[in-house]
């Protein structure tokens, strides 16, 4: 139910920000849309082409086909560049194809083509600018940090309200990627850029972002193959315990594949180049929100083993794994029971409150006793009362840990699952997803494990969110293909 909620305020927001940036564009449109004001050159350049500084409109000639659509409002000087203003007469729509001459060489000074529409809004075709473009740049910056922000505060609600969900790491994930687009877009106004070169950075800004993180991605790939190489040696081969080295090779083997295609000449006709570039830069996005989406789950991932329980619980949940052959526990095991006791105490110490013991997990092919059994005798052990513990020994894998011992505890008490600390938030979805609402906390364990759990956790949010990312990535795909097409 909080999801669905969360989910409704998300779409209700960006709904707001889309809808007000619409509202926005449309006024400045129809309010101040028959002029066209842009730089025309530096003064570098004009003093090379014999223009003095303090040039003005009389200074030039303007010739202009058709003749009626277009008229030459203003010519001065802001700073270090020479800006022209240009209006509709109102008089029809079309191109218009212009040329500046100096009045006093008659020499050629710059050759322009312009589209101008019956309503008055004009468009420079050889840069993108349009009327007023400067001030819709402005609302496309706000809508974008408006986005970004609506993203980091359903990241930070997401952590506060639902803690274990995969919307944090799409939220966080989606953060960093739209962030960074703001910051170029804010670049791109500083420098006073040509429309069509802010179309050309959005769409370049995976390029960017790949190259300053490939150091990075280089390190975690590397890691990722030396961590499954040490988990096969000490939990034998498994599927899941290659992930991380098939989502190295992906990685590495991804970012090399797209610079290499960038080097291939690309000829034909004008299509068959705006297709490839097209196809270029919809793969390059991807990849750069994949990196986003793996950096969210890193940062999920990390803060969820971080978390310290409130201290009132009723119960605590011990998540089993695999035990020996005499019926001891491993070090992996003995850690989450050890933190499930050290919580026990604190929480003892700190409120006078006991909580029940629920270790949970089922005999295996190859145990002699259950999970849980051999869990209870460790406690037992460790001083802990055979009356503070209640066993669940059916279950086989972390689902039925869960959803076992929520049927046990039953519905209105208060609950904290002890696990190793990279599979707490992983733990965490799948308590939410059976509907047992419990906090988690983790053990400390080897390094190794923490590569291969992020890649899970990152395989599970494409899996879970993925209608959410195709009806993100759609849009996005559809801007880019159409800036290529238009613009090019």
């Amino acid at each position: 139910m909080k999801e669905k909620k969360f989910l409704r305020w998300f779409m209700i927001w960006s709904l707001v920000i889309l809808g007000c940036f619409i509202l926005a564009c449309t006024v400045v449109r129809h309010r101040k849309s028959k002029e066209l004001r842009e730089t025309t050159f530096s003064l570098s350049n004009a003093e090379n082409m014999g223009i003095s500084a303090d040039a003005k409109l009389d200074d030039f000639i303007f010739t202009m086909e058709p003749a009626d659509l277009l008229s030459v409002k203003s010519m001065d000087w802001q700073g270090n560049s020479l800006y022209m203003t240009l209006e509709a007469t109102g008089k029809g729509q079309g191109d218009v194809s212009m040329e500046v001459l100096s009045k006093e060489s008659g020499e050629l000074i710059t050759y322009e083509m312009f589209y101008v529409r019956k309503d008055g809004w004009i468009l420079d075709q050889s840069t993108g600018n349009f009327s007023n473009y400067r001030i819709n740049h402005i609302c496309i910056i706000v809508m974008v940090f408006a986005f970004a922000l609506l993203l980091w505060v359903g990241y930070f609600k997401a952590q506060k309200e639902l803690v274990f969900s995969y919307h944090s790491i799409f939220c966080i994930g989606l953060a960093l990627w739209v962030s960074l687009i703001a910051v170029i877009l804010v670049y791109d106004y500083i420098n006073e850029s040509f429309m069509i070169n802010v179309y050309g950075t959005i769409m370049n800004a995976p390029d960017y972002f790949m190259l300053l993180t490939f150091p990075l991605v280089l390190v975690f790939a590397v890691s990722l193959m030396i961590s499954n190489i040490s988990l096969i040696r000490h939990e034998r081969f498994r599927f899941t315990n290659v992930l991380g080295s098939l989502l190295a090779f992906v990685m590495l083997g991804g970012m090399l594949f797209y610079f290499l295609l960038n080097l291939i000449p690309i000829s034909g006709s004008e299509f068959q180049v705006n297709l490839w570039s097209s196809f270029m830069a919809i793969l390059s996005t991807a990849y750069a929100i994949l990196e986003c989406f793996l950096i969210g789950a890193i940062i999920c991932g990390t803060r969820a083993a971080l978390k310290k329980p409130v201290f009132d619980k009723d119960y605590i949940v011990i998540l089993g794994c695999m035990i020996r052959k005499d019926g001891t526990l491993f070090p992996l095991l003995r850690g989450r029971v050890d933190r499930a006791i050290r919580f026990y105490k604190e929480q003892l110490e700190a409120t006078g409150k006991k909580a029940i013991f629920v270790p949970s997990g089922g005999q295996g092919k190859n145990e002699i006793i259950s999970e849980a059994e051999a869990m209870k005798r460790y406690l037992l052990e460790q001083g802990i009362e055979p009356e503070q513990i209640m066993i669940e020994d059916q279950s086989k894998n972390t689902r039925q840990n869960m959803d076992f011992s929520k049927k046990i505890i039953g519905e209105n008490a208060k609950a904290v699952f002890s696990t190793t600390n990279y599979h707490v938030f992983r733990s965490g979805i799948i308590s939410r997803q059976v509907g047992f609402e419990a906090d988690g906390m983790g053990s400390h364990t080897k390094w190794y494990f923490w590569p291969n759990a992020y890649v899970r956790e990152l395989i599970g949010m494409l899996s879970y969110k993925w209608k959410s990312i195709v009806l993100m990535f759609v849009p996005t795909v559809v801007f880019l293909v159409t800036v290529i097409f238009v613009f090019s």
